[in-house]
């Protein structure tokens, strides 16, 4: 989440991760009352920004990040290779959230847009 006057800043960031190309965002206004749903100016209030990874990005990052994932046909854990996608079980939630966050963290400094009050 971010605010308005802090967007821009934001969007500079995540302009190295959405240049690579499979990684995409949407911008949402927090909306707090039903009345609220049909403003159509943005203010200084919380904006919500919602990342989304296609699923070859998630596949690469995997590979590079040797994330071990379960073979589809063996009760076994091996390293995820993207060549060999279909050889093995989608991704449980914890691997999916990890390899999205270390590839935010690749590209962009969370910490100090954290407490520079960018995002929250």
């Amino acid at each position: 989440m971010t605010r308005f006057d802090t967007l821009q800043v934001l969007r500079l960031e995540l302009d190295s991760l959405v240049g690579r190309g499979g990684v995409y965002y949407s911008i949402f206004d927090k909306i707090s009352k039903p009345e609220h749903f049909m403003k159509t100016e943005r203010t200084s209030d919380t904006i919500i920004v919602v990342l989304y990874f296609d699923d070859s990005v998630v596949d690469l990052m995997a590979e590079i990040l040797q994330i071990e994932c379960r073979l589809s046909k063996y009760d076994c854990q091996q390293p995820f290779k993207c060549y060999a996608a279909d050889m093995f079980d989608q991704f449980n939630s914890r691997q999916h959230q990890a390899i999205v966050t270390q590839t935010i963290k690749s590209e962009i400094d969370i910490d100090y847009l954290v407490k520079s009050g960018v995002i929250t």
